[in-house]
């Protein structure tokens, strides 16, 4: 479903459907790059999943409202995984550069509800759902390192999605002149939850026993950015046209492995 709805979002905003083709085969590239969870039964590609959702029913869901319905949704990926509330502000600032009106709806109702979800859940929990989704988490400050953050750029943005990191700063400084209107676009949600997702697994690589798959929405959204930056150049100078593929090439080649070089 989430490399379904990734290639969706391409395919909508790029018009080449395949464009859209290879973001779905980028994206189940990254298997191990982002530490062979997609198979595994934790909450991670869940929560890519929600989150990739959450971005394209704000792109195409044409109804009143329509804030406050991404602001349930939002609720939904809060309480599968709290490194959601790293979402927030790009939604709500999206939201908010389009139509101020729905950007305080949005903003309003995700807090609203999600401290209502928590209270509820938490009382009929008995007071587990505190212990396990905050309690636990916050005993592991002590072993938080801002070096590890660090670890998200080498390892991630300027490793094995360094292509995809290109086109992100691409994206933002062909925007020159009109930052607002870009980031007020469908092009623009992308880049901001992209930076966010980043920020995201930064944060979560920081605690003792981070690992690969915190960086999951940041690959799911970043290479996304690809195809779309790639388009956006091929407008632009026609001539790029013949080379629009080697980048996609760079990029897969990036995340290759072999998998039986591992043990067993």
């Amino acid at each position: 479903i989430t490399a379904g709805v990734m290639g969706w979002m391409v395919q909508r905003i790029t018009k080449k459907r395949l464009f859209a083709f290879l973001t779905i085969a980028l994206y189940f590239a990254t298997y191990h790059a982002t530490g062979y969870y997609f198979d595994i039964v934790r909450n991670d590609a869940f929560f890519t999943m929600i989150i990739v959702s959450i971005a394209f029913v704000a792109m195409t869901l044409r109804v009143q409202n329509k804030a406050g319905f991404i602001a349930i949704f939002f609720v939904i990926a809060f309480e599968t995984r709290q490194q959601a509330i790293f979402f927030l502000p790009p939604l709500a600032l999206w939201f908010w550069l389009r139509d101020k009106k729905e950007g305080i709806i949005f903003a309003t109702g995700a807090i609203l509800f999600t401290v209502i979800a928590l209270i509820v859940l938490n009382a009929a929990t008995h007071g587990w759902s505190t212990f396990y989704m905050f309690t636990i988490p916050s005993a592991k400050r002590a072993d938080f390192s801002i070096i590890r953050m660090f670890d998200a750029f080498p390892n991630f943005a300027l490793g094995p999605f360094a292509a995809s990191s290109v086109a992100l700063v691409l994206l933002i400084l062909f925007a020159r002149g009109k930052r607002r209107s870009f980031f007020a676009s469908d092009i623009g949600l992308i880049v901001m939850i992209a930076l966010a997702a980043l920020a995201a697994g930064a944060m979560s690589l920081g605690n003792e026993g981070g690992d690969r798959n915190v960086m999951m929405p940041f690959a799911a959204f970043v290479l996304m950015l690809l195809p779309i930056a790639l388009n956006e150049i091929r407008i632009w100078k026609p001539a790029f046209s013949r080379y629009v593929f080697l980048p996609i090439l760079f990029q897969f080649a990036a995340l290759y492995f072999n998998p039986l070089s591992g043990k067993m």
